[in-house]
């Protein structure tokens, strides 16, 4: 029956199950079943694959993928909708596939070895898992031994660890539009890759041995990423290098923007004494502060974190119960945030060789806890301070609800967000005694100064600007050290001179704004 049919198009139609006779459809080349209700992928309608090259399943979400071991020599194409990522594991006993495309409709947390079932002579040669929620590679990729195609786009991959040693046939990499901070060192000596794409990616700063890279042809995309030149790099981290530090024969295959490329300002008066250069300033005796109390005036940092992942976001749901306006798109935003800081729970292998980058986020952790704890305790009296909280919070992260793309800043900017609610919060603490009240408001006027003069400019990560110098000065005027991650990217040259970061200051911090 049909017999001479080279294409069958049934898409969008309600179909939920599918039974082709053995004599049927011999000829047939491509089979579009899109957009309808099949939800079981079985043996019966993986056994009428064989004889097909193309078969598309879009939009059937399939909750189930029937163990069906064949090993034939047709070859098929096959694009599939999925639950989740968990579901795609027993599609690997199929291995007459040489091209699968997947996407997923849901995120899921307790991730299985998807790769568990790849046979040692795995076919496929193109493997897309774009719009599938996966935060890491999987490392059993590396048994797709003739992949050459591999694409994970629109994901939420942090950290691009080399998990394809020992595949000798890959050629492409794609990790556009995810949320790549991170490099593995290693992942410019894949021998065999002709293009690496990362579009519209966080990439910052580069592994600095790019410039030693085995592959030299390689062609790299960094279009659209927030890429930093100029920055010294060696007061950092000396593993990683701004863009116009790659040599040029690198950087000739290297695609990037680079109108938004600029060159950091020499530093200026670093051997500046502080305590001198406020003893010379023109002020009144009587106006004259206390040097050594003006240091002691430190902002606390929170306690260490205690609970897990799960237990702060069962302790988010529990406040956006009581929350109104937009609660769904709040908690999202929140929930997301969190996927990003807790990447090295279940990463921990990661975090020797990331590990400023760790550090960073386990101090977002630390804030990040305690607002959440702060909250909790005020829900019974004090709701509409909460939702001010939440308000607060979610502006400095530039909440949308229109969009579950995040238009964040750079992790220290982040931290920023959560430092400064989490010192509203104290502030508002009626626990505090006198004493603790005064040197709390002293120190917040000190942070609230000097981060006046360093950011407000219209410079993107400002923060950054703001972090670097309360580090530079912490031990002259009392600020405490904060992990910062790639110091001063300003382009104004005020911003990198400390005569004029101090004397702002002293002009700021008076008897009279104190008293004010």
């Amino acid at each position: 029956m049909f017999n001479n049919m080279l294409n069958l198009y049934l898409e969008h139609n309600r179909i939920t199950e599918l039974s082709i006779a053995a004599n049927a459809l011999q000829s047939l080349e491509t089979f579009d079943l899109s957009n309808n209700k099949i939800s079981k992928l079985d043996g019966n309608i993986l056994k009428s694959l064989r004889r097909f090259k193309e078969c598309i399943f879009t939009d059937n979400v399939f909750t189930e993928i029937e163990r069906y071991i064949y090993k034939g020599d047709g070859l098929i194409s096959l694009t599939l909708t999925l639950r989740n990522i968990n579901v795609l594991a027993n599609i690997f006993y199929f291995n007459d596939i040489y091209k699968l495309i997947v996407t997923c409709k849901e995120r899921i947390d307790d991730g299985i070895d998807i790769f568990e079932y790849v046979p040692t002579n795995s076919k496929i040669k193109y493997l897309d898992l774009s719009k599938c929620f996966l935060t890491s590679i999987p490392h059993g990729i590396s048994k797709l031994i003739n992949l050459e195609t591999f694409k994970v786009a629109f994901n939420r991959i942090i950290i691009l660890e080399n998990v394809f040693m020992g595949m000798t046939s890959l050629k492409w990499l794609d990790l556009s539009f995810n949320r790549i901070t991170t490099m593995d060192k290693t992942i410019f000596n894949i021998y065999t890759l002709k293009k690496l794409n990362l579009l519209f990616n966080y990439i910052e700063l580069l592994p600095s041995n790019i410039n030693n890279m085995i592959n030299r042809n390689l062609q790299i995309n960094l279009c659209r990423n927030p890429l930093h030149s100029g920055i010294d790099v060696d007061l950092q981290n000396p593993e990683l290098i701004s863009i116009d530090q790659v040599n040029h024969d690198i950087i000739r295959n290297i695609r990037y923007d680079r109108i938004r490329i600029f060159r950091i300002p020499e530093d200026a008066n670093f051997d500046l004494d502080v305590k001198k250069f406020y003893e010379k300033l023109n002020i009144p005796i009587d106006e004259r502060l206390n040097f050594e109390k003006i240091k002691l005036c430190k902002t606390d940092k929170p306690a260490k974190h205690t609970k897990t992942r799960q237990e702060i976001e069962e302790m988010l749901q529990n406040i956006f119960n009581y929350i109104t306006y937009k609660k769904e798109e709040k908690l999202a935003i929140l929930i997301r945030r969190i996927e990003v800081y807790y990447y090295y729970e279940d990463n921990p292998e990661l975090i020797h060789d990331s590990f400023i980058d760790y550090q960073k986020r386990n101090s977002i952790i630390d804030h990040f806890e305690s607002i959440v704890i702060t909250m909790t305790g005020m829900l019974t009296e004090k709701q509409e301070e909460v939702e001010e909280v939440l308000v607060r919070l979610l502006a400095h992260l530039n909440f949308n609800h229109n969009t579950t793309i995040d238009n964040v800043s750079c992790l220290d900017g982040q931290e920023e967000a959560f430092i400064t609610t989490y010192l509203f919060l104290k502030q508002g603490n009626d626990c505090s005694s006198t004493d603790q009240k005064i040197t709390e408001i002293l120190a917040n006027l000190k942070f609230e100064i000097l981060k006046g003069i360093t950011t407000g400019k219209g410079e993107k990560e400002e923060a950054e600007v703001f972090l670097n110098w309360r580090n530079i000065l912490s031990e002259e005027l009392g600020f405490g050290k904060m992990t910062n991650l790639y110091g001063n990217i300003s382009i104004i040259p005020e911003l990198h001179d400390k005569k004029y970061i101090v004397e702002q200051f002293f002009m700021k911090f008076t008897f009279q704004s104190i008293t004010d």
